[in-house]
């Protein structure tokens, strides 16, 4: 056989191995990934009881094994090339801890309504919560059963809004899907995705995890978390802040408000303001109803409810299956190649 043929078959012999491999590996991670994260996080958002020590089967419990299982693969980008933040896996790990332990504090202030104890280790929002919500025993009935609403509602308000985050809720009417497009995560992820176009002012990977970080911070929002949620806000602004207010992400025809980094930057601001506003309101009037009401409404305009942190673990679930199918292709490539020079003479 020529010198070519023996290299061809040794080439595509070593890339159909290596590429086997790797497309059983990246195919074995989505299958874990699917299994030990994305379906207890799926199983959580589907699970009335918060508390784990409500019930054996509880929020807490099953974003506890995710979080878990997901610390597994520390320091991972599933990405395939834009090694982006919304594809971190300690990002996600970060967000189910978050979970995890708010479905614990939500268990307590449940818990709390139901038998009239607070529990000594309770949080300040908790405790905040209770102390605002029950009366003195000499209040009269009707006071006391306005306060008993107060409390119910507040607690029916932060198990709606925790649902969102965790599994986006329900979608009820198409006017939903027809709104969400209008939100601040929608306005970056397309500006984002003007980026990648050589004549853009911006970077690619910079926008995306502006972004990102803009929609973990919606994700807090709904959780209540609002210091949480301006940390991530000014993460976004912080990449943003690095191009000049004049920056014009247009493709073609430029002068489209949405994508002026001025007014990107703008906008980032004002949400940072507003949650900034919301979180520090006099104690009788934070994380009663009306309060949690806010930042309900506040949180739309950064994101719609297709925006969890179950979708994030599926995207980075995705990546693994894509990468896993780009393997499989190239090990069917060496293998043909294989094929190929099996058929030809072998003779010098």
């Amino acid at each position: 056989m020529s010198t070519f043929g023996k290299t061809l078959i040794v080439g595509g012999l070593a890339l159909a191995v290596f590429a086997g491999y790797k497309g059983c590996s990246d195919f074995n991670n989505g299958i874990r990934a699917d299994k030990q994260i994305i379906t207890p996080i799926k199983l959580a958002g589907a699970t009335i009881t918060a508390g784990a020590n409500q019930s054996s089967q509880s929020m807490e419990s099953l974003l506890t094994e995710a979080m878990i299982n997901s610390k597994k693969h520390a320091g991972e980008n599933t990405a395939i090339y834009y090694k982006t933040d919304i594809y971190s896996v300690d990002n996600l790990t970060e967000l189910l801890s978050t979970a995890a332990q708010h479905a614990k504090e939500l268990g307590m202030l449940d818990n709390a309504y139901k038998t009239g104890q607070l529990s000594s280790d309770a949080p300040q929002w908790v405790r905040l919560t209770y102390e605002n919500c029950v009366p003195p025993q000499e209040t009269n009935m009707n006071l006391r059963r306005l306060l008993s609403s107060e409390f119910s509602g507040v607690i029916g308000t932060v198990y709606e809004s925790f649902n969102d985050a965790v599994s986006g809720g329900v979608i009820v009417s198409g006017e939903k899907v027809e709104t969400q497009n209008m939100s601040l995560i929608n306005i970056l992820d397309d500006a984002a995705g003007k980026s990648w176009w050589p004549t853009s002012h911006a970077n690619y990977t910079a926008m995306n995890n502006a972004t990102a970080h803009t929609y973990f911070s919606l994700i807090y929002a709904n959780m209540g978390e609002l210091d949480k949620v301006n940390v991530e806000l000014n993460k976004a602004l912080t990449i943003l802040e690095k191009y000049p207010d004049n920056a014009d992400l247009a493709v073609i025809i430029p002068g489209y408000k949405n994508l002026n980094m001025g007014y990107l930057k703008n906008t980032v601001k004002d949400a940072i303001k507003e949650f900034d506003g919301l979180n520090n309101v006099d104690s009788d009037k934070k994380y009663t109803r009306g309060w949690w009401g806010q930042v309900q409404k506040k949180a739309e305009s950064l994101g719609s409810n297709d925006m969890f942190i179950g979708a994030i673990a599926q995207d980075q679930k995705g990546r693994y299956d894509s990468k896993s199918t780009i393997w499989w292709i190239a090990a069917i490539v060496g293998g043909a190649a294989l094929g190929v020079t099996g058929g030809i003479k072998w003779y010098d």
